[in-house]
């Protein structure tokens, strides 16, 4: 039985995907709390789909949770994690500055290679996605940890898009703006903020429905060829 592990499942951007590709088989992870709503709107999945709790940030729980799955065939990972943190460079703390690498890199890494290392095992040409940012083409003000880090999954991706590839491992990103979803809703309606981030929302209806269509692009992306 093969697999698509997703995670970072418990954002908006898993359930507009799964609308996408309602056949696959699904692993997905996040942190406990979001689990437990992850299973809570699900309901019964008729076992297509596997819940587990993961804090990227913890290496040893991520090899334990790969170790746990070494007989499930992973041909598909969707990296979805990713935190920001709104600090001027000048009051970057060393914690802050840590906290979004260890989730938005080094966390994708070591997710990345455990997939990789699942997928070597079964001899599985795979595909991987994970998700990098506008801020890794482009600066913005409060941004020096959130925008390091999406630049530096570029050159991640380009580095291990050539180690794989032997493989037939596939390595791709997506890199959206922003995305309205029910969480960040007012902030990004809120004109103060509009203003300060020059951009501009001409209806939120309408952003959230297309969802700059990065659920069609990551199902694109990971397609068999």
């Amino acid at each position: 039985m093969n697999y698509t592990v997703v995670a970072g499942a418990g954002s908006g951007i898993f359930s507009e995907y799964r609308k996408l590709a309602p056949e696959k088989k699904y692993i997905l992870m996040d942190l406990p709390e979001k689990v437990n709503l992850l299973k809570q709107r699900i309901g019964d999945s008729d076992g297509q789909i596997i819940f587990l709790s993961l804090d990227v940030t913890d290496l040893k729980a991520v090899k334990d949770v790969f170790a746990a799955l070494k007989d499930c065939i992973v041909e598909e990972l969707v990296y979805l994690v990713g935190i920001n943190a709104f600090v001027e460079a000048l009051d970057m703390t060393e914690e802050v500055w840590d906290r979004v690498m260890d989730t938005n890199l080094k966390g994708c890494f070591f997710v990345m290679q455990e997939t990789a290392k699942n997928m070597i095992r079964h001899g599985i040409a795979g595909r991987m996605v994970n998700i990098t940012s506008q801020h890794a083409f482009v600066g913005n003000t409060e941004r020096a940890a959130y925008c390091a880090s999406k630049t530096a999954m570029l050159g991640l991706n380009r580095v291990l898009a050539l180690e794989w590839a032997p493989f037939g491992i596939r390595i791709n990103s997506v890199a959206p703006t922003w995305i309205a979803y029910p969480c960040n809703e007012a902030l990004l309606m809120n004109p103060g903020f509009q203003k300060k981030t020059c951009v501009i929302f001409l209806c939120i209806v309408t952003v959230r429905r297309k969802m700059w269509r990065m659920p069609s692009n990551i199902c694109f992306l990971t397609e068999a060829e």
